[in-house]
């Protein structure tokens, strides 16, 4: 018998439990210290730990390597802050972090939620950002701290008295009222789709139609962008598009060109779609939503992982019911991909077992679906297709074979990040779903796939029925 078939039934034989390392010598030998029986298996390409309670005894062992790795990058912080300080009247430090409490400011919120492992503290109105990140807050503090100064109230008030009756004033009230009759000029012989998302140089949008009235080249030139001299242009009604409709659209693969912006509309790219999809929650009030603790989508990979990892761990037990989901765009493949195919949500039953992908089948009634009859990437190369109406289509009239006979996923508990949280494992495909708790009744989620970097995040809210 070879090594190989050797290794084969030594693994599959015996219980235990794998994990991946990384390629670092120091930390090797540390695992090999804590635990001697384990074994590399060349089959599953991961280190086996025999026992019973090996899964549990590596998710801890992490868990404290994880901790002691945060625990020296914060006393690093902390002397690097000791050495040389923020003074400043927005910064407080604490033993344990640094608190940031500032006036409300769009530019405020965007520079810190992109500061690592930074959180909103809802009962205490402030944010909070370990000293592991102090190098990172140091960098952006500059644009943090003149952003809230001129965000205090009496700042405020002296640019509005500063400006009253001049031309400016005039200028910014009458492009106000302009951008409030929610019309846009469009070429008289080019007008856009009305049934997508259309990228213009107010924002992505939806037109709703024109009724032929022209457009003065005056107007245009001063409110949206310059007219041509040779073109006729009418005006157009438009919307906001909701966020079903946006992370659903179909992006171009290149951003606009010359003539594109010249004319004034485009096909809008994944960028600008995922970017008005994570600011379209947010546009009723921004202030509400980060006053409340709301976690808001958001744009790339890097912010949402760090938004799941500062998020509170939820056990198995806790999510036992029916859920509502919907994804949140970061550039994933998925994006968008399960609100076209009609993905309602996820069922977890008191056994631990799941039913992982449940779709509507009309108004009142779910379907769960099999997973192991997608063929996994060949859904990641094409995922573009996913997101057309010939693939809602062809995923509606194959609902009955896709039909699963009964849940196709375990609820464990499981480490991500170095955090023990609740997971769920796919029986037949390479996927892992974790989770952590938003509040009681909604919940995050980062699906992961074997051997690819990228993460799918969406969120959970519990309901009563579909």
């Amino acid at each position: 018998m070879d090594e190989e078939t050797k290794d084969q039934s030594s693994t599959s034989t015996r219980v235990g439990a794998t994990t991946d390392l990384p390629h670092d010598r120091i930390t090797l030998a540390r695992f090999r210290e804590a635990f001697p029986r384990a074994r590399w298996s060349d089959r599953l390409n991961a280190w086996f730990v025999p026992g019973r309670t090996a899964e549990k005894r590596i998710s801890r062992w992490l868990a404290e390597m994880e901790a002691e790795a945060d625990r020296f990058a914060d006393e690093k912080g902390r002397d690097a802050f000791a050495f040389d300080p923020i003074e400043s009247r927005y910064l407080e430090a604490t033993p344990a972090t640094l608190q940031i409490q500032t006036p409300y400011s769009r530019t405020v919120v965007n520079e810190i939620r992109e500061i690592p492992h930074a959180r909103w503290d809802a009962d205490r109105r402030l944010w909070t950002v370990p000293y592991r990140s102090f190098d990172e807050l140091r960098r952006r503090w500059p644009t943090i701290e003149a952003a809230a100064e001129r965000s205090e109230p009496e700042a405020r008030r002296a640019r509005r008295e500063a400006i009253k009756g001049t031309q400016q004033d005039e200028a910014s009230k009458a492009r106000m009222r302009e951008r409030r009759r929610k019309r846009y000029p469009v070429p008289a012989d080019d007008a856009p789709p009305s049934d997508r998302a259309i990228g213009t140089h107010v924002g992505v949008v939806f037109f709703l139609g024109t009724d032929g009235e022209l457009a003065d080249p005056a107007t245009v030139t001063a409110f949206y962008f310059r007219a041509a001299n040779s073109e006729e242009y009418v005006w157009a009604s438009w919307r906001l598009g909701f966020l079903e409709e946006l992370v659903t659209t179909w992006p171009a693969r290149t951003p606009p060109n010359e003539h594109e912006l010249e004319r004034g509309w485009w096909i809008p790219d994944l960028g600008g779609t995922a970017d008005r999809a994570a600011r379209r929650p947010v546009q009723a009030s921004g202030q509400r939503a980060q006053g409340e603790g709301r976690m808001l989508p958001v744009k790339d990979q890097q912010t949402a992982l760090e938004e799941f990892r500062s998020l509170p761990p939820i056990a198995p037990r806790e999510l036992v019911g029916l859920w509502k989901g919907h994804g949140i765009p970061t550039g994933h493949p998925f994006d968008g991909v399960l609100e076209n195919l009609s993905w309602f949500g996820k069922r977890f039953t008191p056994d631990m077992r799941v039913d992982a992908l449940l779709f509507r089948s009309g108004d009142r009634r779910l379907v769960a679906i099999d997973p192991k009859w997608i063929p996994l990437r060949l859904a990641l190369r094409f995922h573009e297709v996913g997101r057309m109406r010939v693939a809602r289509n062809l995923f509606s009239y194959l609902q009955r074979r896709l039909r699963a006979k009964g849940p196709v996923a375990s609820l464990k508990t499981m480490v991500f990040g170095g955090v023990e949280s609740a997971a769920m494992v796919y029986d037949h495909q390479p996927i892992v779903d974790h989770f952590r708790r938003i509040h009681a009744d909604r919940i995050m989620g980062a699906m992961t796939i074997r051997n690819d970097e990228r993460i799918y995040f969406f969120e959970l809210q519990r309901v009563d029925g579909p």
